[in-house]
C-alpha cells in the first residue's frame, strides 16, 4: 500500500538502484497518481471517492532531489490524467523544477479516446510539448 510520498520515492529508487546494480535510472515514472482518479474501467469522475493525497509539489520536489543527486536522469508519469499532467508541468515552470518528459497511459486500437480527446492537447508542441 505504498504512496508517492518523499520517503516512499527515495526508498523505492534506492532499492531499485541496488537491485539493478547501477548508479542511476534513465527514466523514473510515477506509475499511479497518488490521488483518486477513475482508472481501468472507471467511466466518470466520482467526487465522493476523493481522498487526501500526497501533493504534486512534494512529488516533484523529491524527483528534483533525485535528479540533482544523479540517481535519476529524467522523470515521467503513467496512468495520469490531463489535470495531473498540467499540474506537474505548471509546477515545473513556476518553481524551476524538472519537467516530465514522458507519459505512459493506456493506448491501443481499443483504448484511444482518453488520449485522443483530451491528453493530446496537453502534450502538443504548442502547449506543454511532452513526448
Amino acid at each position: 500500500n505504498s504512496r508517492v510520498s518523499k520517503n516512499d520515492i527515495l526508498e523505492s529508487v534506492d532499492n531499485s538502484l541496488k537491485r539493478l546494480s547501477t548508479d542511476y535510472i534513465d527514466l523514473l515514472q510515477i506509475h499511479w497518481p497518488d490521488r483518486y482518479v477513475p482508472l481501468f474501467g472507471g467511466k466518470a469522475y466520482n467526487i465522493s471517492l476523493e481522498r487526501e493525497a500526497i501533493s504534486f509539489e512534494e512529488q516533484l520536489e523529491t524527483l528534483n532531489e533525485l535528479i540533482k543527486s544523479g540517481k535519476v536522469r529524467y522523470i515521467g508519469v503513467s496512468n495520469e490524467t490531463p489535470y495531473g499532467v498540467m499540474k506537474f508541468t505548471q509546477l515545473a515552470k513556476t518553481n524551476n523544477l524538472p519537467k516530465i518528459v514522458s507519459i505512459q497511459n493506456s493506448y491501443s486500437l481499443l483504448v484511444r479516446s482518453d488520449y485522443e480527446s483530451s491528453l493530446v492537447e496537453v502534450c502538443s508542441k504548442r502547449n506543454e510539448n511532452i513526448g
